[in-house]
């Protein structure tokens, strides 16, 4: 039997850690990082990217009428806060005055399933079977926030809105009135360009509260935590 010289064995090893040191040569801090979501590189289906303040807020539209939770997380800023109103905090005093990242993800995730739910309260919570955006209209032009707003330094805008939350077998869900959105944005390359990408960085919430069916946005939210 005729053995491989060690020359020759060698040979192999040498390739796979000249191929090993290139790949980490290649992926040096100062090269450029394609995110996840660039349609570029993901093939699988993704929101318009947002570009504009106006392109997330058609966007945050269609993950709520799809309820399509994972597409939900791209829209959210790492930042991101809901501010609730006196009213939902009455009703459910566990939940505090606003809602953070984690906790709106959690809310999210329960409210797209589709499915009943039992609460941090121990209530069982009919679940939802499709939300309908019958208004959601911008009022006033994008404005940068001034010291002393609840979010200060990014763009702000107020809209009107009027959604339906259907619970099959049990009562819709109907929220009235003003929603002010709060965007920020960031830099990031898209099929090679660089491009801004806009987050949804926070919500206050104006709704109107009227009794059990018409209800404010954030006391729907608050079903779900």
């Amino acid at each position: 039997m005729i053995l491989p010289s060690l020359r020759d064995r060698a040979r192999p090893c040498l390739f796979v850690t000249l191929l090993l040191a290139g790949f980490v040569a290649g992926c040096g801090e100062d090269d450029p990082v394609t995110p996840p979501d660039d349609p570029c590189v993901n093939n699988s289906p993704v929101l318009p990217h947002p570009a504009s303040a106006t392109q997330l807020m058609e966007n945050y539209r269609s993950v709520y009428e799809m309820m399509d939770f994972d597409d939900y997380l791209r829209l959210l800023h790492p930042d991101f806060e809901m501010f609730l109103q006196a009213e939902t905090t009455q009703e459910f005093p566990d939940v505090g005055t606003s809602l953070d990242l984690a906790e709106e993800t959690d809310i999210a995730a329960k409210m797209f399933s589709g499915h009943a739910v039992t609460n941090s309260s121990g209530q069982l919570v009919p679940g939802i079977s499709s939300i309908n955006f019958e208004l959601f209209e911008q009022r006033g032009a994008w404005t940068t926030t001034l010291p002393g707003d609840l979010i200060e330094g990014v763009l702000a805008a107020s809209f009107e809105v009027r959604f339906l939350f259907d619970r099959g077998s049990d009562s819709t869900l109907r929220v009235d009135g003003l929603l002010r959105f709060y965007v920020t944005s960031r830099d990031t390359v898209i099929c090679g360009t660089s491009m801004p990408y806009h987050e949804l960085v926070g919500i206050q919430d104006q709704t109107g509260f009227k009794g059990v069916e018409v209800t404010n946005f954030g006391s729907i939210k608050a079903l779900f935590y």
